[in-house]
């Protein structure tokens, strides 16, 4: 199985042509970690508790986004997902 993940890692970051690659091995949804409530209350919870501006913190939600939460981008899931986002 190792090797297998390695071949997988070694070709996507081949076909990055040196793009940032993330491979995260274990893959829980992004949501998983996220609070509970209003958008506007979680990202003012986020920045007070972090002492980021609230602009920033949207900013790195939407980039975090996830289309497909289930799926992820786990190394088995890699050719059913884009790479180009």
């Amino acid at each position: 199985m190792i090797g297998d993940l390695t071949t997988a890692a070694t070709e996507v970051c081949s076909l990055q042509q040196g793009l940032p690659v993330t491979i995260r091995l274990l893959d829980p949804p992004l949501h998983e970690f996220l609070p509970d409530g209003d958008l506007d209350e979680i990202v003012a919870l986020l920045a007070s508790d972090t002492g980021a501006d609230e602009k920033d913190v949207v900013e790195r939600i939407e980039k975090l986004a996830e289309v497909n939460p289930m799926l992820g981008r786990a190394p088995c899931n890699m050719p059913a997902t884009s790479f180009n986002t």
